[in-house]
């Protein structure tokens, strides 16, 4: 689904009139500008939590996820292994990113956004999704205590896949957030035909930064949603 355009700084992927770019380690905020010189650049300040605000404009809020029916503007996130997401609708303007690393999945990000989207109107058959390259299950692993509460959001959401696998270490476990994240997507009735997965690992795949693989030496990719014109 999309037509899809590759670049030194990443992926394009165009839906009729909305365009997903998925940065790798290339793309920065002065390679964006040069490449896409009509689109107006909005950032956030990522804080790992569940915040889902209007875009502000000319100004750095703290959220993780934002939104616009602004012609002209690309919602952007930074990423090092968490999931870029981005929604819109195909009925009316708006466009949405949300940066869902496994706290903002457990504090259920996306859900809240989704929730607001459909609360002011919007049609779930309407919303389309497109989730970007991050690091995948056979790679993130976290301490069985630390992914307690995870284990417990996720059990509110039905799904056919794993959500969690076995690790050779008992008191660790890998954890699947495409597959719990697909799963709070669903619950509110999108389908998964309006679902794009893009299948890159952030940590094994050396053309995106990862903090998994790099600790504090990695750096951050960019991305973003915009209306095309």
């Amino acid at each position: 689904m999309g037509l899809i355009r590759e670049s030194t700084i990443g992926r394009e992927r165009y839906f009729e009139n909305i365009l997903c770019f998925f940065g790798n380690h290339e793309s920065s905020k002065e390679s964006i500008q040069i490449q896409f010189p009509h689109f107006d650049l909005r950032l956030l300040k990522q804080v790992h939590g569940d915040r889902f605000l209007e875009c502000a404009n000319g100004e750095i809020v703290e959220g993780d996820g934002h939104w616009t029916v602004q012609e002209g503007v690309a919602l952007g996130l930074i990423t090092a292994d968490c999931i870029p997401v981005f929604i819109w609708s195909t009925m009316d303007p708006v466009i949405a990113a949300l940066h869902a690393g496994w706290r903002g999945v457990e504090q259920e990000l996306v859900p809240k956004a989704l929730k607001s989207l459909l609360d002011s109107g919007r049609r779930a058959h309407d919303l389309r999704v497109a989730i970007g390259p991050h690091i995948r299950v056979e790679n993130f692993e976290m301490g069985r205590d630390a992914a307690e509460n995870l284990i417990r959001i996720s059990e509110k959401y039905k799904g056919q896949g794993e959500a969690f696998l076995d690790h050779p270490h008992p008191e660790k476990i890998y954890v699947n957030l495409t597959e719990i994240l697909i799963r709070q997507i669903a619950s509110f009735d999108v389908s998964p035909d309006h679902i794009v997965v893009e299948e890159e690992d952030t940590m094994t795949n050396e053309r995106y930064h990862s903090y998994r693989r790099d600790g504090t030496k990695a750096g951050r990719q960019i991305s973003f949603i915009t209306r095309a014109k």
